[in-house]
C-alpha cells in the first residue's frame, strides 16, 4: 500500500478519513524494527495541530 500511493494518490484517500496521528509515528516504529533500539531523537518543530500559525492564517486573532 506505501508504495502505490506513489502512484495513484487516491488510494490514500481511504486513510485521510481516520485520525492519521498514527502516522506521525511510522518513522519511530520503522528505527527501533531495524535498529533495535528505542527512537531517542526530538523535533525542533512543533507538530500538533494547529502549532503552525503560517500554516493556519484562519486563527489568527
Amino acid at each position: 500500500m506505501y508504495e502505490s500511493v506513489f502512484h495513484d494518490p487516491e488510494r490514500f484517500a481511504p486513510f485521510t478519513a481516520r485520525q492519521c496521528e498514527p502516522l506521525l509515528y511510522v518513522h519511530e516504529e520503522a528505527f527501533e524494527l531495524v535498529t533495535g533500539t528505542e527512537w531517542d531523537r526530538l523535533t525542533r518543530y512543533d507538530y500538533e495541530s494547529c502549532s503552525n500559525a503560517d500554516g493556519w492564517p484562519e486563527l489568527r486573532g
